[in-house]
C-alpha cells in the first residue's frame, strides 16, 4: 500500500493558520505548538480584568453605584468561557482532521493516479488555509461590524455600563469595541474553517475512492468520518453558553447558530462522501 506521509503531513489545519503566524512572531506563541492553553488564558483576562476593574472602581462590581455588573452573568461567561473555548476547540480539530486524512488514505486511495488527485485536493485546501488575505478580512468584517451595531443601541444588555450621564463608561466601551470584535473573529474564523472543511470533502467525494460495500461498518470502509463532528463540541458548547443568546443577537449574527448547524451537516458524510453512496447502504437518516 501506498504511504500516506504526504498526504497526512501536508495538511496541518491550525498550524499554518496566519493568525498563529502572527502571533509567533511577535513571540506570543510556542514555535512547534499551537499554545492554545496560553492563548487562551491571555484572552480571557484580556477581556474580562478590565471590564472587571473599572466596575470595581466605579461601584458596578457590587450594585453601590448604578447597576450591578455581577447581575450580567453574560459578560463574565462571554469573556471567561465562550472565548477561551473558541480557542482551546482548535488543537481537537486540528488532531481529528490529520487523522482522518491520513486514514483516508490509508484505506480509500490505492491507486497512484488517485493519490495524485488526493493530495491535490489538499494542497489546494491548504493554500487557502494559509492564505492572510481571509483572515484580514475577517478582521476587517469584525471591527465594520461592531463599529457600525453600536453597543449604544442595545441600552438593556448594557445597562451595567451606563453612567449617569447616558453615556457608556469605560467597561462598556470595552466590552463593546473589544471584546466584541475579538469574539467575531474568532466566531467568523469557524466558520471560514467549516466552509474549508465541506470544500475539501466535496473534492475528495468527487474522487473514484476504493470504498468497500460490504465493509462491516456498513460505511464502505470510512465510518471513520463520522466522528468529524466531534472536533466541534467545545465549539457547540461555547455557542450553547448560558447568556450567550442575547449576546449573540447584540452581535448581529441571529442566525449563527442555523449556519453552524448547515456547516456540520455540510461536514458530515455518512455514509457518503459528498453526495457519494455505497451499494448495499439505506439512505441516512435526516440531521
Amino acid at each position: 500500500m501506498l504511504s500516506s506521509a504526504p498526504a497526512a503531513a501536508g495538511f496541518s489545519p491550525i498550524e499554518d493558520e496566519a493568525p498563529l503566524r502572527w502571533l509567533r512572531r511577535l513571540h506570543l506563541v510556542p514555535t512547534h505548538s499551537l499554545g492554545a492553553r496560553r492563548r487562551a488564558m491571555f484572552l480571557a483576562l484580556l477581556s474580562w480584568l478590565p471590564i472587571f476593574a473599572w466596575a470595581v472602581l466605579t461601584g458596578r462590581a457590587t450594585a453601590t453605584s448604578g447597576e450591578s455588573l455581577m447581575h450580567h452573568y453574560g459578560v463574565h461567561v462571554r469573556c471567561l468561557v465562550v472565548i477561551p473555548l473558541l480557542i482551546l476547540a482548535e488543537p481537537m480539530l486540528q488532531r481529528k482532521l490529520k487523522s482522518i486524512m491520513a486514514k483516508l488514505a490509508q484505506t480509500a486511495v490505492v491507486d497512484p493516479q488517485m493519490r495524485e488527485r488526493f493530495d491535490a485536493a489538499g494542497a489546494s485546501v491548504v493554500r487557502l488555509w494559509r492564505a492572510s488575505l481571509p483572515w484580514v478580512l475577517v478582521i476587517g468584517v469584525a471591527i465594520a461590524w461592531s463599529l457600525v451595531d453600536r453597543a449604544h443601541d442595545y441600552e438593556d444588555a448594557m445597562s451595567w455600563a451606563i453612567e449617569g450621564s447616558g453615556e457608556l463608561g469605560f467597561g462598556g466601551w470595552w466590552f463593546g469595541y473589544v471584546v466584541r470584535p475579538i469574539f467575531l473573529v474568532l466566531l467568523l474564523g469557524w466558520m471560514w474553517r467549516i466552509l474549508l472543511i465541506s470544500w475539501w470533502f466535496w473534492r475528495v467525494g468527487k474522487l473514484d475512492l476504493s470504498l468497500v460495500p460490504t465493509h462491516p461498518d456498513r460505511a464502505g470502509g470510512i465510518a471513520f468520518v463520522q466522528k468529524l463532528p466531534s472536533a466541534f463540541v467545545l465549539v457547540t458548547l461555547a455557542l450553547s453558553a448560558p447568556g450567550q443568546r442575547r449576546a449573540l443577537s447584540m452581535a448581529t449574527v441571529g442566525n449563527t447558530r442555523r449556519v453552524w448547524n448547515l456547516g456540520l451537516t455540510g461536514t458530515r458524510p455518512s455514509p457518503i462522501i459528498a453526495g457519494r453512496r455505497t451499494s448495499g447502504d439505506s439512505a441516512p437518516e435526516p440531521t
